[in-house]
């Protein structure tokens, strides 16, 4: 993989079943309310999409902090 004299390194992390089990958590929460919101819209339920909606955004961005910032910590190391 050495282009121009360049090298890539690939670095796998270990993660413990609790940190798989809280992403699949979180990705379970997130369908639910996609799938909420999706069928409070197609139900013409304009309140019940928009908490939805809200619910799902706020979980997506919280998710995104999170990954981040576990992200960043781990290259610090």
């Amino acid at each position: 993989m050495t282009e121009q004299g360049h090298q890539f390194c690939l670095h796998v992390r270990r993660r413990p079943w609790y940190a798989w089990a809280a992403w699949i958590v979180f990705g379970l929460w997130c369908l639910f309310w996609a799938e909420a919101a999706l069928g409070s819209w197609q139900e013409a339920e304009p309140r019940a999409y928009a908490i939805s909606l809200v619910v799902l955004l706020v979980s997506l961005i919280v998710g995104f902090h999170v990954w981040l910032w576990r992200h960043l910590r781990m290259r610090k190391t």
